[in-house]
């Protein structure tokens, strides 16, 4: 997730699914892997200065850390906000298993990328997470209890959401029908969250 993005009616659809999941659930630690990459802010104009932007108002506005300070009762977030890149997807995934493997308690354990899985043809960039890298942070071990959260973005095809729902479950090897989504058309329609309990 770029730190552009950060704050928009997606966001709001998917912190409410990921809270109130917690709720329902009883997890107290959610994990946001946000696959983000840093955006490069344009310059602003005043008369004839080009000054940057102020640290401090994209700090403010944009900065993906902020989650942290959502005041649920009993429910830890931590956002894993190292740089992301198409060179370095393994060491980045390397540090992803090594923070979730120290998990003691069910989490939730939500996958952020810009777009989604990949496409089935395989053409995927940064913007993506990696059919074997959601295999991977699937198969490490985590406690009962836990749930994988899918960020999906729509595709250009009228029945996105199932063909999507079903390259997942094809990916971690379950019946489709394991696979809930939480959405809020209202709020973005061209959204949904996969969401898998362990």
């Amino acid at each position: 997730m770029k730190d552009e993005y950060f704050g928009d009616n997606r966001d709001l659809m998917k912190w409410s699914v990921l809270i109130q999941l917690a709720r329902d659930k009883g997890i107290r630690k959610i994990y946001q892997i946000a696959y983000f990459g840093k955006t490069e802010w344009p310059i602003i104009r005043i008369g004839g200065c080009d000054p940057k932007m102020p640290r401090e108002v994209t700090a403010f506005f944009r900065n993906i850390n902020n989650i942290r300070s959502i005041s649920v009762a009993g429910i830890e977030i931590e956002v894993f906000g190292d740089d992301f890149n198409d060179d370095n997807r393994e060491p980045y995934h390397d540090k992803v298993i090594e923070l979730i493997k120290k998990e003691q308690s069910p989490a939730i354990i939500f996958l952020d990328p810009d777009t989604g899985l990949e496409p089935p043809s395989k053409r995927f960039n940064a913007t993506h997470v990696k059919e074997k890298e959601v295999e991977r942070i699937w198969n490490t071990p985590l406690p009962a209890g836990s749930h994988l959260v899918l960020y999906q973005h729509k595709i250009r095809k009228t029945e996105w959401i199932q063909l999507k729902r079903s390259q997942l479950a094809e990916c971690i090897k379950i019946d489709p029908a394991n696979i809930k989504i939480g959405r809020c058309k209202e709020l973005a329609m061209d959204v949904v969250l996969f969401i898998v309990q362990k």
